[in-house]
C-alpha cells in the first residue's frame, strides 16, 4: 500500500500534464495580450502618420530660405496668415512682406511666395514670374515659390526700376 501512495498513478500524471498545459496556455494568452496592448500606441502613431497629410511647413520654408537672397524680404501673395508671418522670419531669417499683384507690377521682387488655403496653387504673381516649386500641406494649404523670369529680370533692369 505504501508503494501505491508513493507512486502516482497514470491518472494523476495526466492531470499534472493537463494542468501544466493549461498554465502554458494562460501564460501565452497573457503574454499575447500584453504585447497587443503595448503595440496599440505604436500602431496609432504609425497610422496617423500614414493617414494624415503632411502639415509641417518648416522643410519647405528652409528650402525657400536657401533659394532667396538673404538681403531681401520675402514677398507673400495670397493668404498672409499668422503662420506665414511667424514662420518666414523664424526659418528663413527674412522679413515676410504682404504684397498684391499691383505692388508686384511696380516693385518686381526677385522671388514671391504664394499661399492659398483653398487647396489650389493660388494666383500666379504675374506673367513675368515662373514657378520654381510648389507643395501642398494638409488638406487646404498650398505654397508655391515663384521667381522673376530671367528675361523679365533684364527687362526690369533696362527700365531702371530694378528688383527689390
Amino acid at each position: 500500500m505504501l508503494a501505491i501512495i508513493l507512486q502516482p498513478d497514470h491518472e494523476a500524471r495526466e492531470t499534472v500534464a493537463v494542468d501544466e498545459m493549461r498554465r502554458d496556455h494562460v501564460t501565452a494568452a497573457v503574454t499575447l495580450a500584453m504585447c497587443a496592448l503595448a503595440a496599440v500606441p505604436g500602431l496609432c502613431v504609425l497610422a496617423a502618420r500614414v493617414a494624415a497629410p503632411q502639415k509641417d511647413l518648416t522643410p519647405f520654408m528652409a528650402w525657400v530660405g536657401k533659394q532667396t537672397p538673404p538681403s531681401q524680404p520675402l514677398y507673400v501673395l495670397g493668404e498672409f496668415d499668422e503662420t506665414i508671418r511667424a514662420l518666414v522670419p523664424f526659418v528663413t531669417g527674412r522679413k515676410a512682406v504682404a504684397t498684391s499683384r499691383e505692388d508686384l507690377e511696380a516693385t518686381h521682387p526677385s522671388f514671391v511666395l504664394v499661399q492659398d488655403k483653398e487647396g489650389t496653387r493660388g494666383p500666379p504673381p504675374g506673367p513675368r514670374y515662373e514657378l520654381v516649386r510648389d507643395e501642398r500641406f494638409g488638406v487646404g494649404r498650398y505654397l508655391s515659390l515663384w521667381r522673376l523670369a530671367p528675361r523679365s529680370y533684364s527687362e526690369v533692369e533696362r527700365s531702371g526700376v530694378g528688383p527689390q
